[in-house]
C-alpha cells in the first residue's frame, strides 16, 4: 500500500507542476465524449470506428501525463506520443477486447440457458441453478484478476514497450507486489466514487430541490439541471480521466522505479 499511497502525493506534484495536463487532459477528453456521442448514433458502424478512436486519445494523454513527470509537458508531448504510440495502443487493446468480447459472448449464452433452466416446461423437474452461478463466479473472478494484472499496459507502452512486452510488463508489476496492486485499485476506485459520485449527487439533490420550490412549473428548473449535466459530462467526467490516469501513471513510474 505504500506506494499506492505515495502515488496519491505524486499525483497532486505533478498536476500542479504541470497544469497543461488538467487543461489540455480535459480538453481532449471533452473531445473524446462527444466524438463518442457522435459515432454512437451510427449503427454498427459508429462502434467499430470507436475502437480505433480511444486508443489515439488514451495515447496523446498517457504521453502527456508521462513528460510531465519532469515538469516540462506540452500540447508536442500529446501529438508527438499520438504519433508514436498509437499503433502499439491499438494493437495492444486489440488484444484485450477479443477476449473481452468473447467472454461477453459467453455471459449471454450461460445467462440465455440459465432463463431457460429457471422457465421449464410444465411437468418437467426444475433443475438447480448453482453450476450457473458458479460458472458465473468464476467468470467474474477471471476479469477481476485479469484486469488487475493487466492495467498498466497502456502505460507501459508509453514508457517504450512493444505490444507483449506491455502485458508482461504489467503482469510483472502486479505479481512482484499484488497487495500494493489491489490497494492502488482500490484507492483509485475510491477516488473515482468522490470524483464522480458527489457532483452527482448535488446536481439531483439541486435538481430535486429547485424543482420544489419552484412547484416544477418553471423551466428555470429544468434548465439549471441540464447546464450541470453538460457540465458534468464534457468538464467532470473528463477531468477525473485526467486525474485518474495522472494517478495510473505515478504509481507505474513509482513501482517501476522504486
Amino acid at each position: 500500500m505504500g506506494a499506492a499511497i505515495k502515488a496519491l502525493s505524486d499525483t497532486g506534484t505533478l498536476l500542479r507542476h504541470n497544469p497543461v495536463i488538467v487543461l489540455l487532459g480535459v480538453l481532449s477528453m471533452a473531445v473524446l465524449a462527444v466524438v463518442n456521442f457522435v459515432l454512437g448514433l451510427i449503427p454498427l458502424i459508429g462502434n467499430l470506428v470507436s475502437l480505433f478512436v480511444y486508443p489515439a486519445f488514451i495515447a496523446g494523454l498517457l504521453s502527456l501525463i508521462y513528460a510531465g513527470r519532469d515538469g516540462s509537458a506540452d500540447l508536442s508531448d500529446f501529438t508527438d506520443g499520438l504519433g508514436e504510440h498509437y499503433l502499439r495502443m491499438l494493437g495492444a487493446y486489440a488484444l484485450v477486447t477479443v477476449p473481452t468480447v468473447l467472454l461477453v459472448i459467453v455471459v449471454a449464452v450461460v445467462t440465455a440457458t440459465t432463463v431457460g433452466l429457471s422457465n421449464p416446461q410444465p411437468g418437467s423437474a426444475t433443475p438447480s441453478a448453482t453450476p450457473m452461478l458458479l460458472v458465473f463466479a468464476l467468470m467474474g473472478l477471471a476479469v477481476a484478476v485479469g484486469y488487475l494484472g493487466l492495467q498498466f499496459f497502456n502505460v507501459a507502452i508509453v514508457s517504450g514497450a512493444g505490444v507483449i512486452e506491455s502485458f508482461t510488463t504489467s503482469l510483472g508489476l502486479a505479481t512482484s507486489a499484488p497487495l500494493s496492486t489491489l490497494g492502488f485499485t482500490i484507492l483509485k476506485t475510491g477516488l473515482g466514487a468522490v470524483m464522480l459520485g458527489l457532483p452527482l449527487a448535488v446536481l439531483v439533490v439541486t435538481g430535486a430541490g429547485l424543482s420544489e420550490l419552484t412547484a416544477g412549473s418553471n423551466p428555470l428548473a429544468g434548465g439549471v439541471l441540464v447546464l450541470g449535466l453538460l457540465a458534468y459530462w464534457l468538464v467532470g467526467i473528463p477531468l477525473w480521466r485526467v486525474v485518474s490516469n495522472t494517478y495510473h501513471v505515478a504509481y507505474f513510474n513509482r513501482r517501476q522505479f522504486a
